[in-house]
């Protein structure tokens, strides 16, 4: 006896698993409060290490942020054949749970989505941060931010040439979702 998901489990399985993909950035934001209602100094290189039980709010901020757009953009390049095989899984999936005009159209978001949503959120956080630290987010070097007591240099550097990477993830959406839509299409099934 085999374990298996019925149509609507799988729909929701779906639907974690992009959303899971903005977790960190949703958790770095909580984090942000967290560290603020504590009374931790945020900005600054007098800043302390902030600590709430134990927990190290900056560096926990810093590998959130580098998580956010690790799996999703740069996993890519680094383990292509992992980061495939997950893609074309969830493609799979998304295919096998839902039916009709909705099958390519979810197929098609999810593919966009994957790509650009960490990308975005994660940006958009860090400008947040940048700003409130009153750091340069700047793509020519790594320079000094600090946010609760840790240099977040290089994580800001990132964040500042992450987009560049747009020059090849929107050929390679485009490709991708183009393609599942014209499978999802030749295999329309009316039910």
């Amino acid at each position: 006896m085999g374990f298996s998901l019925g149509r609507s489990q799988r729909q929701w399985l779906i639907a974690f698993l992009l959303v899971s993909l903005l977790l960190p950035i949703i958790f770095a934001t909580l984090l942000v409060g967290l560290g603020n209602f504590s009374g931790c100094q945020m900005i600054g290189k007098t800043a302390k290490i902030c600590l709430v039980n134990g927990l190290n709010i900056g560096q926990t901020i810093k590998n959130l942020v580098d998580w956010t757009w690790y799996f999703p953009v740069l996993s890519m390049f680094q383990i292509p054949i992992l980061s495939i095989g997950l893609f074309v899984g969830l493609l799979v999936s998304i295919h096998k749970s839902f039916r009709g005009w909705s099958r390519a159209l979810i197929g098609f978001f999810s593919v966009w989505y994957i790509c650009f949503a960490p990308l975005i959120a994660g940006i958009v956080f860090v400008a947040y941060l940048s700003e409130q630290a009153q750091c340069s987010l700047n793509e020519g070097g790594v320079g000094t931010c600090y946010l609760f007591g840790l240099d977040m240099g290089s994580t800001f550097h990132s964040a500042a040439t992450l987009p560049w990477l747009l020059i090849i993830l929107f050929p390679l959406c485009v490709i991708t979702s183009v393609t599942y839509f014209v499978i999802a299409l030749l295999t329309h099934s009316p039910r």
